[in-house]
């Protein structure tokens, strides 16, 4: 399974612009590239790594985060 996601990764992250956006936001937001691209593999092998509902808490939390203008988001 670790060899196919890396496998994954790494075409993914080939794609035309993935790798200036997976940048731009380690940069801007400290986004950890090498997590999000495994996570994405994961999930694409049928294997996500964090559920549906820690996901959408999680894209909660960011939504407010992002409305509050990047400040400390409200729990």
């Amino acid at each position: 399974m670790a060899e196919a996601v890396w496998q994954f990764t790494l075409s993914l992250y080939d794609q035309p612009g993935v790798a200036s956006a997976c940048l731009s936001l380690q940069a801007r937001r400290g986004v950890g590239v090498s997590a999000l691209l495994a996570l994405i593999g994961l999930a694409a092998a049928g294997r996500p790594a964090v559920g549906k509902n820690a996901l959408g808490a999680a894209a909660g939390r960011a939504r407010r985060f992002s409305e509050a203008g990047g400040g400390a988001a409200a729990a």
